[in-house]
């Protein structure tokens, strides 16, 4: 398993086109905290906030806000960290 897999928080961030790796946080033991974006995925779309990821301003002014909502919400966080059924269908 990769190392960063192992952590509970991950946060997905673009650079110059939608993150690639989105899938594989999703498919980990860990919950992601995704960056809101003007690029995207052809999945994207089927994709829910709080379903499938915790969304966080394009700007990250709320990431701290959005980790701290987590730890106050873990068994919240934990329902959203069980989605793998629904990336298995996209890799």
């Amino acid at each position: 398993m990769c190392v960063f897999c192992q952590h509970k928080y991950q946060v997905n961030v673009d650079g110059t086109v939608a993150a690639y790796r989105l899938p594989y946080l999703l498919a980990g033991d860990s919950v992601v905290l995704k960056q809101d974006s003007q690029y995207y995925e052809f999945f994207y779309k089927q994709m829910k906030p709080y379903v499938h990821y915790i969304p966080v301003k394009a700007d990250l002014s709320d990431l701290l806000d959005r980790i701290q909502w987590a730890k106050d919400h873990d068994s919240e966080v934990i329902k959203v960290m069980i989605v793998c059924s629904f990336v298995e269908n996209l890799l």
